[in-house]
């Protein structure tokens, strides 16, 4: 039904459907894991069976031409292979067109789309760096230069610039596709939602393209290939969970994905007399344009501090113990003047250490501490009390990366002893951590799911995405779904003054041609 939907647009944008193929990719949800890919955590979303379609065709030059059934206003939006630049003015068709260039990026290796696996840390960047420079295989070399070249991200492109005058150059163009395309895109998923709308399309975009043109990429190095598109065109330093989620989606089953390694397994939900019910609070939001970035910093920000006592790549790595005994690490291994015992304000080298009982990651903090204090000024000391809040908010973000990294774990463990009370209070657990630890929520999103702790047949509720608007994700029981959705959308429009949009919604398989 869809692709004679998709094929009666595409005729109606560009004369006659011949030749035309048509595909889909999914939307995503994470049930548990949020803001931890890349953070080195695990993730546990699930592909759905809403997402984006795309009707194709390859031209007969290198141009290019996008449309959507969603933004209609924008009409055609036209580029070429040989100029994939980002416009400000092209608005969406901007993630079609990052893919394209990702590809443009890697066709200097030996295999075009033979990417190599990203290293997530500014940590491990030297370590890998050093590494590889001293082989000298030339394959090797070659993966360095995409390798050095994926993971700077002292120049990131900013999305709120048009970068007209940024070329691409000569050995960067798309040079292995020698066709560009026509394209009618149309989703089903709610725009901003937090569902992953634009990694649908990027995805879906890559999988046309290695389709079409034969090429030999499989479903993970096209959940990289796009995450490195977003990174790097769009300007989002996003993990790798949406691109990843939506290319290797299974059928009634979630990911159990380890962020740091890509390590997965599929997990089968059973909800059993309950549905999952996606609540969309129709607040609009883009990644670029919130604190998703900010947050991705603090966390780096948070482990550098760490690193300096700790051998780790990611916070992932900790225990929510490990992490608790070292977070004096993070409150002054940059020359912060807190107290570390009870009581006083510590001054820069009049503490008398003997004098106080502290633990090791104390005495090593003091000792960072004193050493760096030696070479502030006055103007340096005044700064006191916002070194100080900034501490406290670095360990409130690490705390929530860490802590719901277990959550995860022990998430996916009860579902598989179809323990579904203790997911749904993990579920609940890690929305009060991203209210209050990494405050990602807002009143949107906290209205949503506190009304729904509050509804009869909710088993968990949690936001899903990056937050800053978008959705929340529920488990309710079959026999309550109409009341709740009833009874939380009244509340939210009395108390928002709009209407929030709910969908009850299966989980699906990942891309393909329709």
């Amino acid at each position: 039904m869809m692709k004679d939907t998709m094929l009666k647009y595409f005729k109606e944008v560009y004369g006659d459907c011949e030749g035309v193929k048509v595909y889909f990719a999914p939307g995503r949800v994470n049930l548990i894991g949020e803001h931890t890919d890349y953070n080195g955590g695990h993730v546990f979303p699930c592909a759905l069976t809403i997402g984006t379609y795309a009707a194709i065709r390859l031209r007969k030059d290198r141009n290019l031409r996008f449309f959507s059934m969603n933004f209609k206003e924008k009409g055609v939006i036209t580029s070429s292979l040989d100029e994939l630049i980002y416009h400000r003015k092209d608005d969406w068709a901007n993630y079609p067109k990052s893919v394209l260039w990702a590809f443009a990026h890697h066709s200097a290796l030996e295999n075009p789309t033979d990417l190599p696996y990203q290293v997530h840390y500014r940590s491990t960047y030297d370590k890998t760096k050093e590494n590889l420079k001293s082989n000298s295989n030339d394959n090797i070399n070659r993966n360095l230069d995409v390798n050095l070249h994926y993971y700077n991200n002292d120049n990131p492109i900013d999305n709120m610039n048009d970068k007209s005058n940024d070329k691409i150059k000569e050995e960067e163009q798309v040079d292995f596709l020698e066709y560009g395309m026509d394209v009618v895109y149309f989703g089903n998923i709610p725009n901003s939602s937090g569902l992953s709308s634009s990694a649908s399309i990027e995805v879906l975009t890559a999988y046309m393209i290695k389709d079409l043109y034969q090429i030999d990429i499989d479903l993970t190095n096209i959940a990289l290939l796009c995450q490195y598109a977003e990174n790097k065109f769009i300007g989002v330093n996003c993990g790798i969970m949406d691109q990843f989620a939506i290319a290797m989606g299974k059928k009634d089953h979630a990911i159990f994905l380890d962020t740091a390694d890509l390590t997965y397994a599929y997990a089968p939900i059973d909800l059993g007399d309950a549905k999952l019910v996606i609540a969309c609070s129709n607040k609009k939001r883009g990644l670029g344009e919130s604190k998703y970035n900010e947050r991705r910093s603090e966390c780096e920000e948070a482990l550098a501090r760490l690193q300096m006592v700790l051998d780790i790549q990611s916070l992932g790595e900790l225990t929510e113990k490990e992490f608790e005994t070292y977070t004096d690490v993070i409150k002054i291994s940059h020359g912060g003047t807190q107290q570390l015992s009870q009581g006083g304000t510590q001054q820069s080298n009049d503490i008398d250490k003997k004098q106080q009982v502290v633990t090791p990651s104390q005495k090593i903090a003091i000792d960072i501490h004193d050493k760096e204090m030696k070479s502030k000024s006055n103007q340096d000391l005044l700064s006191t009390g916002q070194d100080a809040f900034l501490d406290e908010t670095l360990i409130r973000r690490a705390r929530h990366a860490v802590y719901e990294n277990q959550r995860a774990i022990q998430a996916v463990k009860a579902l598989n002893d179809k323990d579904l009370a203790t997911f749904g209070t993990l579920m609940n657990a890690s929305h009060v951590s991203l209210r209050d630890d990494y405050e990602v929520t807002g009143i949107e999103l906290d209205t949503l799911v506190e009304t729904a702790w509050k509804q009869e047949g909710v088993i968990g509720a949690r936001m899903t995405g990056a937050g800053f608007g978008g959705c929340t994700v529920n488990i309710v029981k079959d026999a309550y779904i109409d009341r709740f959705i009833e009874e939380v959308g009244k509340v939210y429009e009395e108390r928002i003054g709009y209407k929030a949009d709910f969908y009850v919604v299966e989980i699906g398989d990942g891309p393909r041609e329709l």
